[in-house]
């Protein structure tokens, strides 16, 4: 009986374990630009504004992007559901620079939502992600903000080069500190 006792106690914590598992992000040793060229953790994003604004001190970009590729079937419908077909998501943040900090994949083990830790984040980020190329979108949450796309002037590029490839790539500026301001009001003076 007391062995009884053991295992159902240990499948118990086991299931328990899996219920309050977080999906976290897998951390990469390589970005992508949006020009599909590689970017080493370190290096300095070029003129691609579609991917990262320089936004000033104590800022940071998140940037999620999503990309679907393939030989298409002749005659066959376009969708990442046929053979020949892959698609595949990635994140990666950059400073106010546009210097790669961290690129990140989500974990195929798991859906949404996402967790992210890294030791120049003040705070931890929570990413929800559609990643559907036609329409991608995220929320993520960090510090005593929310940001989406749609919101706080983020934002999704799409390029298409209507044969092999589909891709997008979304952006949206958050303050490393994690606390976002009020914006202030200046009382307006008449002086008639």
């Amino acid at each position: 009986m007391k062995n009884f006792q053991q295992a159902v106690f240990l499948s118990a914590a086991a299931l328990f374990s899996l219920i309050a598992a977080e999906c976290d992000v897998v951390p990469l040793t390589v970005g992508t630009d949006g020009k599909g060229n590689s970017l080493n953790i370190g290096d300095v994003l070029g003129d691609q504004p579609d991917m990262c604004d320089s936004q000033g001190d104590g800022q940071y970009t998140f940037v999620m992007t999503v990309a679907m590729g393939g030989l298409p079937i002749p005659g066959g419908p376009i969708t990442p559901g046929f053979p020949g077909y892959v698609s595949s998501a990635s994140y990666m943040i950059f400073d106010n620079g546009c210097k790669l900090l961290g690129a990140y994949s989500p974990n195929g083990d798991c859906n949404s939502p996402y967790t992210l830790e890294d030791n120049y984040l003040a705070d931890v980020m929570t990413i929800q992600s559609f990643t559907d190329v036609g329409d991608p979108s995220f929320t993520f949450y960090y510090g005593n903000g929310k940001f989406s796309t749609g919101n706080n002037h983020c934002g999704c590029a799409t390029t298409d080069d209507s044969l092999t490839k589909v891709a997008a790539a979304c952006k949206c500026a958050f303050p490393q500190n994690g606390v976002l301001s009020k914006r202030g009001f200046q009382a307006i003076q008449y002086t008639g």
